[in-house]
């Protein structure tokens, strides 16, 4: 029985971060997110998949293929890796989420007001990691070529961008990379 509080604490985390009840029966791409990442961390923790693929009421298979694709979709999408962090430290470091409530009906207008914003916040913090990935990208790209830059721009004479432009376009046409 201590293996399904552990999996209600999880769930409340997963929904907390993640804004979504991960029963629905859908397969928007948010839900299976948080559903994937709910069951990456209980199979961390020594959990199989038919234990959680009976917890979420799906087929072991489902659960089986969360665990194949979930790691080569957090390499390239950084959103949900900040996610799948937060909430793994949540859980592990049995921190308290503040109660989500997915029927507005039972909200108070004081309550209903607060979900609002802590909605709009994380949107903006969704927003923000964004961004901060697109840049940390453009950073990477930028030192990898800035030898390169900074060589161009100094050879190049004021008035001749157009001239050298040219002659480097022809020099990479020219060449063959061999991978």
């Amino acid at each position: 029985m201590e293996s399904h509080n552990e999996m209600n604490q999880l769930k409340s985390i997963i929904e907390y971060v993640f804004q979504v009840d991960i029963h629905i029966k859908t397969q928007k791409r948010h839900h299976v997110d948080a559903r994937m990442v709910f069951s990456k961390i209980l199979q961390n923790e020594g959990y199989g998949p038919t234990v959680i693929a009976k917890f979420l009421k799906k087929d072991h298979a489902t659960i089986i293929h969360y665990f194949n694709s979930i790691n080569s979709i957090l390499k390239f999408d950084q959103l949900l890796m900040d996610r799948y962090l937060y909430s793994k430290d949540m859980y592990l470091n049995k921190k308290e989420t503040p109660l989500y409530v997915h029927d507005n009906n039972k909200l108070s207008n004081k309550e209903r007001k607060q979900q609002a914003k802590i909605i709009a916040l994380n949107n903006e913090i969704d927003k923000l990691i964004l961004e901060k990935s697109n840049l940390m990208n453009t950073v990477s790209k930028h030192k990898r070529l800035s030898e390169i830059i900074e060589f161009i721009d100094k050879q190049t004479p004021h008035g001749q961008e157009h001239y050298v432009m040219r002659k480097i376009n022809t020099m990479f046409n020219g060449l063959k990379f061999y991978g």
